[in-house]
């Protein structure tokens, strides 16, 4: 299928005469320049076209000239490594025709990388591309955690088209006339660049914070998510311990330990990993947390506080939905917002910060009666509720934005909420589990004990 999709759209390119060539590779010049995130770069690994693609080699010198550090790939042994150049006269064709490196300064550090310009055969509007050869260039795409750029002709963008699994989608398509922000909200995107800035800001401090982690139980999916957030922890440089206990630990054992990390003045942030074994009292052990070590946001003191137009801490999971709806421009003010589900945890703070932000907002639940008449008028549409593709396209109306929070292993996979594959092709904007609001949530936790850790601060200095 992909054979033949790139097949017909190098027809289409051959077509073209040269003088629209040279309109059409500078008219999309000229919106990449207009780009904030082109302006504001300092480093740019280019994919350099080949064939039919759109041309990137005035790019490339255009960059030079502006003493931005150009990156360009080499296939080396079947993967892609990386070279700085200095000018056009480092590149040299490879076996595949394609311009490449001869020699240059090999980039290790692939974190230097602001952007990614990537040329193709075909995109479509979720940002998947065709291009040529082996896959390598596709594949390598992973190992780069930046904002990806794709370079097209109008007619090479397709509603549409086949992807495999090593494919990554672009995150802005630019062609001679437009420019596209593929719906499917990257979350792990977004995450990683809350994770750069924290580790920047980290690094320069004497003290480092530290997270106290109390797990209790063999619950599998708690193990995997304290598991995850101990290597954040390591990646941004915050300092944790985890406290482990059996499952029919004494709920006295588990205050009391609470009680001497709140005392801990080296003990940034507590968290108690949920849910916990049935004869515990969650909302005892909770509200034993210093509020001002609560990086979950639960006790009832911080909840209370979102009543507040500018709360010091945020509930992770709501704070990351925020996060992403800034990321992409997301105006909430006057948007009409529906909450499907109304936990403490996700469904009531959102619920608030929507409102905080001036969005008409409803909260529907499992006693809502005409469910559907109510999600297909929501401008913005929260749901988290637990039952696996629980939202089909029939109830959203088009050009919905869609926050799915649900996470249900059905046949040894991740789903929503949202019957994602269905629903998609209605929305302007959304999420996509796994990868979308779940590597939020860890992110903002790490930037909750961060807060936390400064607050403390700011309290020992008034004293």
């Amino acid at each position: 299928m992909k054979q033949k999709i790139r097949k017909e759209f190098l027809e289409k390119r051959k077509s073209l005469s040269q003088t629209q060539v040279v309109e059409y590779s500078n008219n999309i010049s000229k919106n990449l320049r207009e780009l904030k995130e082109f302006k504001n770069s300092n480093t740019v690994l280019y994919y350099v076209s080949f064939n039919n693609e759109v041309d990137t080699i005035n790019l490339i010198k255009e960059s030079l000239n502006q003493n931005k550090k150009v990156i360009i790939p080499k296939i080396v042994n079947n993967d892609l490594e990386l070279f700085e150049i200095k000018s056009l006269d480092n590149l040299k064709k490879n076996q595949f025709h394609i311009l490449e490196p001869a020699n240059g300064k090999l980039i290790a550090d692939y974190s230097i990388i602001d952007l990614v310009i990537v040329p193709g055969v075909v995109f479509d509007l979720n940002g998947h591309r065709i291009g040529f050869g082996k896959g390598y260039y596709d594949k390598f795409l992973k190992k780069i955690k930046c904002l990806k750029v794709g370079l097209a002709y109008d007619f090479q963008i397709k509603e549409k088209i086949p992807s495999e699994d090593h494919d990554i989608p672009m995150d802005i398509i630019i062609s001679q006339t437009r420019t596209i922000r593929p719906h499917i909200i990257n979350g792990r995107l977004i995450a990683q660049k809350v994770y750069s800035e924290l580790k920047n800001e980290i690094s320069l401090l004497k003290i480092k914070p530290k997270l106290a982690v109390i797990l209790i139980g063999e619950n599998p999916a708690s193990k995997i998510y304290v598991s995850i957030k101990e290597k954040k922890c390591k990646e941004v440089g915050i300092i944790s311990k985890i406290y482990k206990f059996e499952k029919d630990i004494s709920q006295s054992i588990v205050i009391d330990l609470i009680q001497e990390l709140n005392a801990n003045k080296n003990i940034s942030g507590i968290l108690v990993q949920l849910p916990l074994p049935k004869h515990l009292d969650e909302d005892i052990i909770i509200n034993t947390i210093d509020n001002l070590k609560d990086v979950d946001c639960l006790t009832n003191h911080n909840i209370g506080k979102l009543f507040s137009k500018n709360p010091y801490l945020q509930p992770c999971t709501p704070k990351g939905i925020i996060k992403l709806l800034d990321s992409n421009n997301v105006e909430i003010e006057g948007k009409n917002a529906v909450v499907i589900g109304k936990s403490n945890i996700v469904g009531k703070p959102i619920a608030l910060m929507l409102l905080n932000k001036n969005a008409t907002v409803t909260i529907c639940h499992s006693k809502t009666k005409n469910l559907p008449e109510i999600t297909k008028k929501a401008d913005i549409l929260v749901v988290a509720i637990g039952k696996p593709l629980f939202i089909a396209k029939e109830m959203i109306k088009e050009n919905a934005i869609v926050i799915d929070v649900g996470t249900t292993l059905v046949d040894g996979k991740l789903k929503g909420d949202v019957d994602f594959n269905n629903v998609k092709n209605k929305c302007s904007l959304i999420t996509p589990v796994p990868g979308g609001v779940g590597p939020m949530t860890v992110a903002m936790l790490m930037k909750n004990t961060l807060l936390c850790y400064k607050k403390k601060l700011v309290n020992k200095n008034d004293k």
